[in-house]
């Protein structure tokens, strides 16, 4: 709460800030019961409370109404402080009940949120916000890079994937990997757009290659990885049943964007994984929310975002 509130009585008193947000409801529970309390002890306060009812005046009826009951505190009669007391304790039961059950719905961001999502930009503000309401952001469809596809087996049996595959890739220059498939075996990676080849990579012993000129930002790839036996046999990762292996490089703007939010608010997961999550970046949309969620624990609002993309499918 801001301002300068305390707990102890006639010493320390509200704050024309705390006066308004207890009357207007945006206090939280906590607080509006605290502010309360204080009403109910502090008759200064109290009596200072109930001579700035119009709010239109609040602020300067308020810190009047303050002045002359601290002149005149040592005169007035303790049963005028006890009746304004009583009465503020119904108004303060009544805002509790309020603030709790009936103005508040539970996608709401709490008051911590809401009081420093200002990112200086309306297109941030209204998208953290909104994803924080609504428990969810809307991410982009990615069924058309074929997601369940990729699937390979090494020589030892075990299920590996190849990578990247079936997703957004922030860099224009993506590290692709694949599973080894013996000891003489060589690799050669081939990138499509569309049915044109746009990119080999030459013969490897390694089972990882990025490119070394940045590709088409927005564009959608196709890549697979030619491998040739030691007697010569060649074969295709991935290998059938499993479907090639798409990706989608993020277009330019997305990029940009993310970079300016990294650079602007260093450690701020929340920003950064809202947005990765709106740009498709699943992976690590998934791993800066869960950092977000540890940032804020107990706010249920981040943990309801982190969910969301986490079961995304």
């Amino acid at each position: 709460m801001s301002g300068s509130w305390t707990s102890e009585p006639l010493n320390n008193h509200l704050t024309v800030d705390d006066l308004v947000r207890f009357r207007t409801g945006d206090l939280s529970a906590e607080e509006t019961v605290r502010v309360g309390q204080h009403l109910a002890q502090c008759g200064t306060c109290a009596a200072a409370a109930r001579q700035s009812q119009d709010a239109a005046h609040v602020a300067n009826g308020f810190r009047d109404a303050l002045r002359d009951g601290e002149r005149a505190a040592g005169r007035r009669p303790m049963r005028i402080a006890a009746i304004a007391a009583a009465v503020l304790v119904g108004i303060v039961l009544v805002a509790v009940y309020r603030v709790m059950f009936m103005t508040r719905p539970a996608a709401t961001p709490s008051a911590a949120h809401a009081a420093r999502i200002e990112y200086g930009r309306s297109d941030w503000n209204e998208l953290v916000n909104q994803a924080l309401a609504s428990g969810r952001v809307a991410i982009p469809d990615l069924t058309a890079l074929a997601a369940t596809g990729g699937t390979v087996r090494s020589d030892e049996g075990a299920a590996q994937y190849v990578d990247p595959e079936g997703v957004v890739v922030e860099s224009d220059r993506p590290r692709f990997s694949w599973p080894a498939v013996s000891k003489r075996a060589t690799y050669e990676v081939v990138v499509y757009r569309g049915e044109r080849e746009v990119l080999r990579s030459g013969k490897l012993r390694v089972t990882t290659f990025v490119p070394a000129q940045p590709m088409e930002r927005g564009a959608v790839y196709q890549w697979q990885v030619l491998v040739t036996e030691g007697d010569g046999a060649v074969r295709i990762l991935p290998a059938g049943p499993a479907a090639p292996a798409f990706i989608r490089i993020l277009p330019a703007a997305d990029a940009l964007a993310l970079t300016n939010a990294r650079q602007r608010f260093p450690g701020d997961s929340l920003l950064v994984g809202t947005l990765e999550a709106r740009y498709g970046l699943l992976g690590e949309a998934r791993r800066d929310l869960a950092a977000a969620a540890r940032q804020h624990p107990g706010d249920a609002s981040v943990a309801r975002l982190r969910d969301a993309v986490m079961n995304h499918r």
